[in-house]
């Protein structure tokens, strides 16, 4: 699906799932960027992100999605590909099972909903032999050579992307705007206000 437009998703019953800290126990892209910035960032690296960060961070106070994206600047999908698999290896960042069982036994559509770097979601999928257990992953997408987010699924945008799922699984209070819209919301290692947020709508934890 390209572009902010809703998924209409033919099954009856719809799964969305958060990533970060949800699916899998820590950011994945912002692990990944710790480690780029240590070991493979440069000059127009840092010129780039010391523009986009006050921007982003702006938007994250508001609960609306980033428009820019430093690291990803003029990198192909090889380049990319080496970067996450060295990245992989080096990282302990892991599938949280409970969740993993929880979306496997799931009947219906299954969809991974994220505001991480769509290639970066997918390449780590695969690497830890999980590639299959989503029927969709939309994530962020870049444009204008990797350093405009023509797409980023995080807070009140990932309004964009579902209709009124059957069940929704999240994390973070960036996360309340799609789990509201859920028939059934769930929370898995909730932060603060998070908590706070599902005790007054009386959501469940996992």
């Amino acid at each position: 699906m390209s572009g902010d437009k809703k998924m209409f998703l033919n099954k009856t019953k719809v799964l969305v799932c958060d990533f970060d800290e949800t699916f899998i126990n820590k950011d994945l892209e912002l692990e990944f960027v710790k480690y780029y910035r240590k070991n493979h960032a440069n000059v127009i690296d840092y010129i780039l992100a010391g523009f986009s960060l006050p921007i982003n961070i702006i938007l994250k106070k508001l609960h609306l999605r980033n428009l820019l994206k430093a690291w990803t600047f003029k990198k192909n999908e090889k380049e990319l590909f080496q970067l996450f698999h060295d990245f992989f290896k080096k990282s302990d960042i892991q599938v949280n099972q409970k969740i993993a069982d929880y979306v496997v036994d799931f009947e219906g559509e299954k969809v991974l909903l994220t505001g991480c770097y769509e290639p970066l979601a997918m390449a780590y999928l695969k690497y830890s032999n999980y590639e299959s257990i989503f029927d969709k992953v939309i994530g962020a997408k870049t444009t204008c050579n990797g350093f405009v987010l023509k797409r980023h699924p995080f807070g009140r945008s990932k309004l964009n992307f579902i209709n009124r799922p059957s069940v929704g699984i999240g994390n973070s209070i960036y996360d309340r705007y799609f789990l509201e819209k859920c028939e059934i919301p769930l929370i898995f290692n909730p932060d603060e206000n998070l908590i706070a947020h599902a005790k007054k709508l009386g959501w469940r934890e996992l």
